[in-house]
């Protein structure tokens, strides 16, 4: 395992998802087949909601759905759930379907279901020809047989044999209201406020409420009689791997799975609002709940659905390691174990074959890893994730954080981003993976944290849930990567200092992070894994590296404890291949008394360890519960002490079989674990020099519990040495030292994979060429890259030689540079953004290349001829990679015209939180940037079309400054709420206008005749803004697409060669595949008909920044009391931009061409930078 092992006797249940369900697909293009590898997949809500949201396409893809799970009882659930509703979907069985997924207690009905269909599933599963001859099995897949194994065992429990459900209920109602007593007492949770989105503000109180109903009825509805009526305990709530007894985690809110934003607005369809309490909420979620079941049920029982689900109950870096196993050696019984408290090695079934006829995925294009990484350590996701995404620039791979702050906890607090805490600098991950975090390679994203600072300000958590994903780098096509060359000595010292962050909690500087204790995330195990990845990528003198790496390593003193673990890392560096720096055993003379490999022909370079610990030892601690700590293992000999964290556990009886020196242990497994009464087994590898010279009593073996949080809660039963059990080699009853490590009793022992030495696979699978890259280093930091282009064509080498022949670089985009000359043109990329202003460009004439190098970019800014909003080429076409796709006709719409008593407020306070960050960074009397004008012009579309019109068809002129006039015009037909963006987004359609387009027959008297009809405002733009717009169209096009593009130059993009088309004011930056195509309301506004065949349908939303830019948390509480200042937006008129009475705050003036908000406090307005400027020193004492 590259995690520690964590003490984990008991763990609290998550069968409820404590976030509103996303969708999985919504970063692919709308017609790419989709494969997701979902780690830590928790309830199937986000399942639905992606099935949902795929509903309203027209595009039969392929939906290949892997889940991994540590809980065995989730993922039983799960299927329990999944096959219920696909067997039947009518309102009944919903409302069943309702009351099992959530409620504690249900009634008989619903209890009656559970035990018929589970044993169903019993019965279907008793072995995998049983349950692949099923109804089931071309749905519902198992990744292995112990998968199915362990979720027949929960099937079995759900029947509720030799139990009464009903005298269940008052042990388990008891059970929940003192554990809300325990760990909740009198404070107030806010799990589901996020949950309403854009309407934070209003589901706070209802938030606490509805928890606290919950917690005191065990049902979701607040109606007495219902909590009444739900007389059975749920089977499905009351199992779980620590136990048959209720264990549900304690902040659980089941509303915090919806989206809740529709039950406080007037949406189109809707109800009564805004919701009245907890009783208005109710129905808004299962509304939602009987949509997304019917939506499910529909696609999977079509005969076309391509759609499949598939299972694993494991480890989530075991099951990518095994993934990656296979796909390079074609073996499916692979070495890795499926969980670090099991002997089970991952073997997967027959569809992992590579003769099968529908193989299952062995890479894909999604991987969530939800907050794992918070959980596991993010370098440990990268290290295994990374090699199994699909080398695609669409693929996306995510890894989502609980941020937390840095500062004293006044008013000086800032978010710090996870990205910031990885402990390898991100040029050189992005190098070594090949992917780039969205954070540093855009700068901006359409996913909104308003709704993350609001809940931070208000639960004094100072917390942000941080939305992080990664995309294969820009340059990498199918089938290519980056190597590199750098300096060996600059290169190992950035090594060395990657590995004192990792290792920080071995020094004293690390052990606390502030005041709050951390867990330790990285084995040796983790930093010889990305050496792996390192040493692959690099083309230069590697022992050089190794040679300067380990002199550090071993010269070190601020890690106190750090080379103890020396030997741990010798170990892991050869295993991995990275080095030979364990001594062979032969070097040694043999101890003369008691010597560990008596008769032993052959001694390898790394040897097995195996220990039983007594159970009267470790029962002692299973008693205290929930509590977490670390286990290790120590060697304490002649030779020093060792702490070894890679160790493998188990319960259970070791066997000796085979005794001599080519001994074999194996394990009989305890099925129990920590609930049964076996002894708990331990082994791990260590070098096997260490056992030569002396014999085996010399030899101290002990089993420890590391850090801060262990000394807390088990010092006064372990000690000052924190130890659980102790014992030397000497001890043959207990302790065993084999060539390989044990096997399960009940595993195939013949031809069995090599349990120490892993064989070597592919570091990226299907790799076709490479490109060369240098990297260079200022200190221990990455500071350029240097990409090469080689001439290779003789005529292109002649041209170069000559002295005349004129080279230009020009940046193509802020991660690849076009080189050209006459008869040559080429283009390189590098693995990280850099700065496309500092360019340096060498020419070797003589030896036919040409050289760019670029500094790396710690602060994007991407000019507008640079693509800010990407739209990237693919072989099957265009794919939009900066904003999500949206299903705009699966998103709620505000009614059209808003109701009276409707305030408008909520747009406001949103539209202002979503900017405040950002604009801090806005110097007052300078210019704003381009970008900042774009952001006012779509807040300009929201509030006017919500307020001025409220929420009627609107038309917008956008218009640029001087004589070409009107360029572009937007059809705003309806504002959606973006539910899983947490923002607004206008469904319109927009038409560029062209000379050739106002030219044709009666087109401008069509306008004149719309202008007049129906409201048109216009919206006039500085010289920057108009570009931009140019360059945003394509993105908010191609994210809502339903339509497929025209094959090869049929599309105009593909014919060019370039996104968007043009960039020119009077000119169309859009293909016109979509056209005329799924206008969604634009085709009932009758006055809008003559333009049909003119329009694309686009889903304008705002670009957020990507960077938290350090926001004080104590500002975003005082931003939080109140309903907010004015936000920033803009002044509109059918003629001029100006509304009467905007007036500059200076000189009493109107814009110039419009009035300029000051970015900090949103309020006054100014006709220019220099009347901002002039009137700093009055406005600064109001300014907030």
């Amino acid at each position: 395992m590259s995690h520690t092992v964590v003490w984990r006797p008991k763990t609290f249940f998550y069968p409820i998802g404590n976030t509103p369900a996303t969708s999985l697909t919504e970063y692919l293009p709308p017609d790419a087949n989709a494969s997701i590898l979902a780690l830590g997949c928790g309830d199937p809500r986000s399942v639905f909601y992606t099935i949902h949201a795929n509903s309203k396409l027209s595009f039969d893809r392929a939906l290949d759905f892997t889940f991994c799970d540590t809980e065995p009882a989730v993922l039983a659930r799960n299927v329990l759930i999944f096959t219920l509703i696909h067997d039947k979907c009518d309102e009944e069985t919903i409302e069943h379907l309702w009351k099992i997924w959530f409620d504690v207690f249900i009634e008989k009905g619903s209890f009656d279901i559970v035990v018929d269909h589970c044993t169903k599933l019993v019965n279907l599963s008793s072995d995998l020809d049983r349950w692949n001859s099923s109804p089931y099995s071309a749905l519902i897949k198992f990744c292995t047989l112990d998968t199915l194994s362990q979720l027949r065992r929960y099937w079995e429990l759900y029947t509720f044999k030799g139990q009464d459900a009903v005298k269940l209920k008052p042990t388990v109602l008891r059970d929940m209201k003192q554990m809300n007593a325990t760990k909740i007492g009198k404070g107030i949770v806010l799990t589901s406020a996020r949950s309403a989105g854009v309407m934070v503000m209003d589901m706070v109180e209802l938030s606490h409420v509805h928890f606290k109903s919950y917690w005191e009825t065990g049902v979701t509805g607040d109606d007495p009689a219902e909590a009444r009526r739900s007389t059975h305990v749920n089977p499905s709530l009351l199992h779980s791997c620590s136990g048959d007894t209720f264990n549900l985690h304690y902040g659980t809110d089941p509303m915090a799975c919806f989206h809740l934003a529709p039950a406080f607005l007037p949406i189109q369809g809707g109800g009564n609002m805004p919701a009245q309490g907890v009783s208005g909420l109710i129905p808004v979620a299962k509304a939602q709940f009987s949509q997304w079941c019917r939506s499910f049920h529909s696609r999977t029982n079509s005969g076309f659905s391509k759609t499949q689900l598939r299972f694993f109950v494991g480890d989530g870096l075991a099951l990518c390691k095994a993934l990656r196993y296979t796909a390079g050696t074609g073996e499916t019984r692979t070495p890795e174990y499926a969980d670090a408290w099991r002997a089970t090695t991952i073997a997967f079934t027959n569809d992992y074959r590579e003769d099968s006829a529908d193989r299952a995925p062995l890479s894909f294009n999604v991987i969530d890893t939800s907050n794992l990484s918070d959980h596991l350590g993010p370098l440990n996701i990268l290290i295994v994730a990374a090699p199994i995404l699909k080398r695609d620039p669409t693929s996306a791979l995510f890894t989502h954080s609980l941020v937390s702050t840095k500062g004293d906890g006044g008013n000086k607090v800032e978010h710090v981003s996870a990205l910031q805490k990885i402990g390898v600098d991100l040029p050189i991950l992005s190098l070594i993976f090949g992917i780039v975090p969205e954070r540093v390679s855009s700068e901006f994203t359409s996913q909104s944290i308003a709704q993350e600072m609001i809940m931070s300000g208000i639960n004094d958590s100072y917390q942000l849930f941080e939305f992080n994903i990664w995309r294969v780098s820009t340059g990498q096509g199918l089938g290519r990567i980056y190597t590199f060359s750098s300096d060996p000595m600059d290169l190992g010292e950035a090594i060395f200092a990657s590995y004192l962050k990792l290792y920080s909690d071995e020094g004293f500087a690390g052990i606390y992070k502030g005041s709050k204790p951390v867990l330790k995330h990285y084995t040796r195990d983790t930093f010889a894994s990305f050496l792996s990845f390192v040493k692959d990528a690099f083309t230069g003198d590697w022992d050089a590296v190794t040679e300067r790496l380990i002199t550090r390593v071993q010269a070190d003193t601020t890690l106190f404890v750090g080379n103890n673990g020396y030997q741990d890392l010798c170990r892991a560096l050869h295993m991995e291949g990275v080095m030979s720096i364990m001594p062979s055993p032969q070097r040694f003379p043999p101890a003369s008394h008691e010597y560990i490999y008596h008769g032993w022909n052959d001694i390898p370079r790394a040897a097995c360890v195996a220990m039983t610990v007594p159970r009267s030892k470790i029962q002692p601690l299973i008693e205290d519960g929930h509590n977490l700590a670390i286990v290790h293992c120590q060697l304490t000999g002649p030779g020093g002490n060792s702490m070894f964290w890679n160790v493998q556990t188990s319960f259970g009886r070791l066997e000796e079989v085979s005794p001599g020196p080519d001994r074999k242990l194996i394990i009989h497994e305890d099925k129990e674990g920590w609930a049964g009464t076996s002894d708990l087994i331990v082994h791990f590898v260590a070098p096997a020099w260490n056992f030569v010279q002396w014999g085996a009593s010399k030899f101290k073996l002990a089993l420890h519990m590391w850090g801060p949080l262990a000394v807390k809660v088990f010092r006064p039963k372990l000690g000052v040495e924190m130890c659980i059990f102790r014992t030397t080699l000497a001890d043959s009853q207990r302790t065993y030292i084999t060539k390989d490590r044990p096997r399960l009793a009940s595993e195939n022992a013949s031809n069995p994979p090599s349990l120490v030495f892993v064989p070597k696979v592919p570091t990226f699978l299907g790799v076709l060429e490479s490109q060369v890259v240098t990297l260079k280093f200022k200190g221990t930091e990455p500071v350029t890259f240097v990409a090469r282009c080689p001439v290779t064509e003789e005529k292109a080498k002649t041209t170069l030689a000559d002295k005349a022949t004129q080279v230009e670089a020009q940046p193509a985009t802020i991660s690849s540079v076009r080189v050209s000359f006459k008869g040559f043109e080429s283009t390189v990329s590098f693995p990280y953004p850099v700065d496309t202003k500092s360019l340096v460009t060498r020419i070797a004439r003589k030896s036919s290349y040409i050289e760019v190098e670029g500094r790396v970019a710690h602060t994007v800014k991407i000019p507008v001829e640079l693509d800010p909003f990407l739209v990237v080429l693919t072989k099957t076409g265009p794919a939009e990679l900066s904003m999500h796709h949206v299903a705009l006709d699966t998103l709620p719409a505000l009614r059209s015209p808003v109701p009276v008593r409707s305030d408008p407020g909520w747009l406001e306070r949103h539209l202002k939180f979503c900017l405040t960050e950002e604009g801090r960074q806005l110097v007052p009397g300078e210019p704003n940037p381009p970008m900042w004008d774009l952001k006012e012009s779509i807040l300009h579309t929201f509030t006017h079309v919500l307020k001025t019109n409220k929420g009627k068809p609107t038309v917008f002129q956008l218009s640029d400054s001087g004589e070409l006039g009107v360029h572009t015009i937007v059809f705003a037909s309806a504002l959606r709420i973006d539910l899983t963006a947490h923002t607004v987004v206008a469904d319109a359609c927009v038409m560029p206008l062209t000379v050739d387009l106002i030219t044709q027959g009666s087109f401008q008297q069509d306008l004149m005749t719309m202008n007049t009809s129906v409201v048109s405002l216009k919206t006039t733009m500085t010289d920057g803004e108009v570009p931009l717009w140019k360059a945003f169209l394509p993105t908010i096009v191609e994210r809502c697409r339903t339509w497929r593009h025209e094959e090869g130059e049929k599309c105009e993009y593909v014919k060019k060669g370039k996104v968007p088309l043009t960039l020119e004011t009077a000119e169309d930056p859009l293909c016109g595949c979509g056209r005329g195509k799924d206008l969604g309301g634009f085709e009932s506004v009758k006055e809008w008909a003559p333009f049909k065949p003119y329009v694309t349908r686009a889903a304008i939303s705002l670009p957020f920044s990507t960077s938290l830019l350090g926001g004080t948390a104590a500002e975003i509480r005082n931003m939080g009391k109140g309903p907010g200042e004015r936000p920033a937006t803009r002044s509109a008129g059918s003629g001029p931009s100006v509304t009467r009475g905007d007036r500059c705050a200076a000189c009493g003036q109107p814009g110039k061409p419009k009035l300029l908000f000051c970015a900090r406090c949103k309020v006054a307005k100014y006709c220019s930078p220099a009347c901002q400027k002039a009137d700093w020193k009055k406005h600064k004492p109001s300014c907030s």
